[in-house]
């Protein structure tokens, strides 16, 4: 199945969660962490749990317990009943997830890792959560170290730059060489104050070659250039083409030379 990855702000926005069991609470726990305003529905919680921040409805599940929500999580034991919250739910305008009925999902829960603001999600479309989370464990460590608390920097770096730097160019250079491991691992050995050294030398370095650069704009423009040149040579070959060579005026006064000496000697008057 086809579908589109995305990272959701729910910030704010009414998420209705119906089931207390451990699935249900992971889902009320995660919701609330994102800034979600959570709704949770159930006869009874599986384990003492930290609610703050979450209205609980201790109740059978209804459908008004739906109405304004922008997410629903069906997460019974009931089969049957996670379908019906997931029709409801459409009818509701909301979008909605079943734990593991894909049929009744309109979408899926990657499997997850973050440090801060880093996130790295692996979905199968709902057909192997299992190989979703070992998935998502191989490429949780390989995260460098502290990637969050760089991410963290380099978005107040990104800031910073934007107006410092107005040429897109050379600002997308800039972040380009930021990603790198050089830079990485300057903020891991020094923390903010080595990444603001490696920022201030690549910055002296653009600054340097944008002059060498300009410096050679300048030469160039002072030189005569490549077409100049050769339209000089054309020019040239054609007037000496206009020109008698002098090689054949050599030749022309050698034949009359020549001609005059095989002419008979003067033998004077003779005599008289």
């Amino acid at each position: 199945m086809k579908t589109y990855p995305i990272m959701l702000d729910v910030r704010g926005k009414p998420a209705v969660v119906v089931g207390g069991g451990p699935v249900g609470l992971r889902k009320v726990r995660s919701l609330r962490d994102a800034g979600a305003v959570v709704r949770l529905v159930a006869l009874q919680v599986a384990e003492e749990s930290d609610l703050h921040e979450v209205e609980l409805l201790l109740e059978d599940y209804r459908p008004e317990a739906l109405v304004g929500a922008a997410l629903v999580f069906a997460c019974t034991d009931d089969r049957e009943l996670n379908a019906r919250i997931a029709r409801d739910a459409r009818q509701a305008g909301a979008l909605v997830n079943a734990a593991d009925q894909p049929e009744d999902c309109d979408f899926y829960l990657p499997a997850v890792a973050a440090d801060g603001e880093v996130v790295v999600a692996v979905g199968t479309g709902g057909g192997s959560p299992a190989l979703a989370a070992a998935l998502r464990d191989r490429l949780a460590s390989a995260l460098p170290e502290r990637v969050g608390a760089y991410a963290a920097e380099l978005a107040r770096l990104r800031e910073t730059l934007q107006a410092d730097v107005p040429d897109a160019e050379r600002r997308g250079e800039i972040f380009k060489a930021l990603a790198g491991e050089e830079a990485m691992r300057a903020f891991q050995q020094g923390g903010p104050e080595g990444l603001f050294t490696f920022v201030k030398s690549l910055l002296a370095d653009k600054e340097n070659a944008a002059q060498r650069a300009a410096t050679a704009r300048e030469r160039e423009k002072s030189l005569p250039s490549a077409k100049d040149a050769a339209q000089r040579a054309v020019t040239a070959r054609e007037r000496e083409e206009s020109l008698p060579y002098a090689k054949d005026a050599a030749q022309r006064a050698a034949t009359a030379r020549e001609r005059e000496e095989s002419l008979p000697p003067d033998q004077g008057d003779g005599p008289c």
